[in-house]
C-alpha cells in the first residue's frame, strides 16, 4: 500500500506535449519509456501511514484508523486523497501544517440526487464514509543544493575573513 505525500522536479523531465500523438507513437511501448524521454523525478515528503510494525499494523491506530482494504468502514484511510495545503504554524519554529483532505465519493447510506425529472431521489451506496481532513505537523528540509549554496557562502566568508587578518598582521 502506497499513501505518499511526493515532491515532483519537472525541469529535467522532457516534455512529451505533441509528442507521441501518432498512432503507432506510444510514450512506453510495452511498459517501456522510450529512451528519448526523461522522467519526472521524485522524493518522497511524507508518508501517511507513518511507520509500518513488522505485522503491517500502522501509527494510524493511535487515531483509530486502519487500512481495510477489503471492505473498509467509516475509519478506513481513503484511498485517495484530493485536497492539500500548507499553512505556517506561526509559533516561531518555521514548521507548518500540512492538510490533506478527500471527499466521500457520495458513499452514503443516506444520499440523495436529483435524477433527469429534477425530482430527489434517495440512494444507499452500502456505507457511510465521511470525508476527511488530517493534519500533520511538518519541517522544511531545505534541498541538498541549498546546502551546497550555504557551505560555499560560509567557505567564502572564511576566506575573506582570512586574507583580511593576514593584511592586518602583516601592516
Amino acid at each position: 500500500m502506497f499513501k505518499s505525500i511526493l515532491l515532483a522536479d519537472l525541469s529535467t523531465a522532457t516534455n512529451i506535449n505533441g509528442m507521441f500523438d501518432g498512432t503507432g507513437a506510444a510514450v512506453a511501448p510495452g511498459g517501456v519509456l522510450n529512451p528519448s524521454v526523461t522522467a519526472v523525478s521524485w522524493t518522497e515528503a511524507l508518508n501517511m501511514l507513518g511507520k509500518l510494525t513488522p505485522t503491517g499494523a500502522s501509527e494510524l491506530s493511535k487515531f483509530g484508523l486502519n487500512l481495510n482494504a477489503g471492505n473498509g468502514d467509516i475509519n478506513t484511510l481513503s484511498e485517495k486523497w484530493e485536497a492539500m495545503g500548507l499553512v505556517p504554524v506561526g509559533d516561531g519554529t518555521g514548521d507548518f501544517f500540512l492538510i490533506v483532505g478527500n471527499d466521500n465519493d457520495f458513499q452514503s447510506a443516506t444520499g440523495k440526487y436529483l435524477n433527469a425529472a429534477n425530482v430527489l431521489v434517495p440512494y444507499n451506496a452500502g456505507l457511510e464514509n465521511d470525508s476527511v481532513v488530517l493534519a500533520y505537523r511538518v519541517t522544511a528540509v531545505p534541498e541538498p543544493e541549498t546546502y551546497t549554496l550555504l557551505l560555499a557562502g560560509l567557505g567564502l566568508v572564511g576566506a575573506v575573513a582570512r586574507r583580511r587578518r593576514r593584511r592586518v598582521v602583516a601592516a
